[in-house]
């Protein structure tokens, strides 16, 4: 360190004494202006409830200078006490030198001495409303507005809000003992809970019934999806088609479906046979059925096309498989025998059968005298008696839905109604 430097700051450290207010220069160009404290190998700058600790290495000079406060102090001693135009003007040199709350205490003081003084209402952001000065708030509510939700509104948009919130909070009430009531009626061991629950449900409005049944119709537990179901028997409108029809299908309980479809044969909603298509091309072999028998129960012209699709898909033939083994005196073997590239088959019932050209040209571990070809089913029963059950399904459907009759033949079908959609006008069935 220069010796000038090491001068200056043992000059520093002689001549400051406690809160002295200075400007304090630093070597990278900018100052701070504050009171200043000497820490020693630092000085502790301090401008109202702020603070900044500089090491003294960054120091290059300290000047002496009145703080913003002081200079205020002055200034403020020489506005007279009455002069609110000199209040104004202070507060506004206020502003200007960063001492925003001397300035709003400035303009108070100005409005003390001269309660219409324009400049200093404004200046405290006040508005004159039919010739008296008043704050934003109270101007607001001269206006008929009122605060509400973090935003001014008119007293009656406020009311309004509060009605419907206070209406809505009714409601929710109203719903949590719906679905309390369901539950009991649902789960309790008690026969008596149970009727109770069910008398508790009835005294509830229709409406407020049947919003609180859809909702518990995607419950866990089936006890409580087939109470809701029957608590929708007699009150079911038309937002309620596409959850009945979603457990008249989907549902794995019997009772939730039978109940549901209950409730869609006293509904009778036009829509309820869209619903039925919708859930038709969509789950596995056991939904598609419900769901031809849902279109059967609830004819629609526009799932006429995909019944047909569904019909040919159920009455497709097993998968055939063909093998081909080469040598004389050929047999079926015992077990499941290995085809190259096909996995495991059951053994073929009878030795012999049809040539097919292209099988595989032998089987592994296996040496019989000439060709063999077996066709196999794969489908396991439950399989097969799931796709009979589409199919009458879907021939029922088809019949309502058009009023023909080609039984279980797609081609058929697909003929008739090749010709059908090809008029200008077809009928509705």
């Amino acid at each position: 360190m220069c010796l000038s430097v090491r001068r200056s700051y043992a000059l520093l450290a002689l001549t400051i004494a406690p809160a002295v207010a200075d400007i304090v220069y630093l070597a990278d160009g900018s100052r701070l202006e504050g009171t200043v404290t000497d820490l020693g190998e630092a000085l502790r700058v301090e401008r109202g409830p702020a603070s900044l600790t500089i090491p003294k290495r960054r120091v290059l000079r300290l000047e002496t200078a009145p703080t913003p406060e002081a200079r205020y102090a002055a200034r403020a001693a020489e506005v007279a006490s009455d002069d609110a135009d000199g209040r104004v003007a202070l507060a506004a040199w206020c502003q200007q030198e960063g001492m925003p709350d001397l300035a709003r205490d400035e303009y108070k003081k100005a409005l003390a001495i001269d309660p219409d003084h324009e400049a200093a209402n404004r200046a405290l952001g006040r508005e004159r409303i039919d010739g008296r000065w008043m704050t934003h708030e109270e101007a607001q509510t001269a206006r008929g507005l009122a605060w509400h939700e973090g935003r001014w509104m008119t007293v009656e948009e406020r009311d309004a809000r509060l009605a419907l919130k206070a209406a809505d909070a009714t409601r929710r009430a109203a719903h949590d003992a719906i679905l309390q009531a369901i539950r009991r009626a649902a789960l309790s061991s008690d026969a008596a809970i149970r009727e109770a629950a069910r008398d508790h449900l009835a005294s509830f409005p229709a409406a407020d019934r049947r919003r609180a049944a859809v909702e518990a119709l995607s419950a866990g537990e089936p006890k409580v999806r087939a109470v809701a179901a029957e608590t929708l028997i007699p009150s079911a409108d038309a937002t309620c088609v596409v959850p009945l029809v979603r457990r008249s299908v989907l549902d794995a309980s019997p009772d939730v479906r039978r109940l549901a479809d209950d409730a869609l044969m006293r509904l009778k909603d036009p829509g309820t046979g869209a619903a039925f298509l919708d859930l038709l091309q969509s789950g596995n072999i056991a939904a598609k059925v419900r769901a031809a028998e849902g279109l059967a129960a609830f004819p629609e012209r526009l799932a006429i096309p995909s019944l047909i699709a569904v019909l040919d898909y159920a009455t497709e033939p097993p998968a055939e498989i063909s093998l081909t083994v080469a040598g004389p005196g050929a047999t079926a073997p015992p077990g499941p025998i290995v085809i190259p590239g096909g996995g495991l088959t059951p053994p073929p019932s009878s030795p012999g059968g049809r040539i097919r050209p292209g099988a595989p040209p032998s089987v592994r571990g296996l040496v019989v005298p000439r060709v063999v070809t077996s066709v196999r089913d794969s489908r396991d029963p439950v399989e097969q008696a799931l796709r009979d059950a589409l199919i009458r399904a879907c021939i029922r459907a088809l019949r309502a839905c058009t009023g023909q009759d080609f039984g279980a033949s797609s081609t058929a079908w697909k003929t008739w109604w090749t010709r059908e959609a090809a008029r200008p006008s077809a009928p509705g069935p």
